[in-house]
């Protein structure tokens, strides 16, 4: 019990960080055997945090998609009569929707452009450990 509540030791039940040897080894949440882990793989380390990073910058893109969509249209609906500012919020929206496609397009065009070089691009831990060995 209190090895798993720590992360101290691998777990087998899948859902966490591969660990040592085994692919069946993996380490949930952020413990001590996370910590040593990294210690000893500082590649990994960074490599989990580039990782990690790509991730919140998507969220917050997407929050920030929804947030400015959701703007426009309550800008559209309070545009009343006045064709200018419904234009305005009908752009708006439209920019909302293209940064969304960007992002969509963005993370596809980085796969595609890795696996014709064959680099897992969106994988940033096999291309560091792959220039390291």
């Amino acid at each position: 019990m209190i090895r798993t509540l720590l992360a101290i030791g691998p777990t087998t039940s899948g859902g966490g960080l591969p660990i040592g040897g085994g692919s069946d080894e993996t380490i949930r949440g952020v413990g001590i055997g996370e910590t040593s882990r990294f210690l000893s793989n500082p590649l990994a380390y960074f490599s989990s945090q580039l990782s990690n990073l790509i991730g919140l910058i998507t969220l917050i893109g997407a929050l920030f998609l929804l947030v400015y969509f959701l703007i426009a249209g309550f800008e559209w609906l309070q545009a009343g009569g006045d064709t200018g500012k419904a234009d305005k919020a009908k752009s708006r929206m439209t920019n909302a929707a293209i940064g969304l496609l960007v992002m969509i397009l963005a993370t596809a065009i980085a796969g595609i452009i890795g696996g014709a070089f064959g680099i897992d691009i969106l994988n940033p831990e096999t291309v560091f450990n792959n220039l390291i060995k």
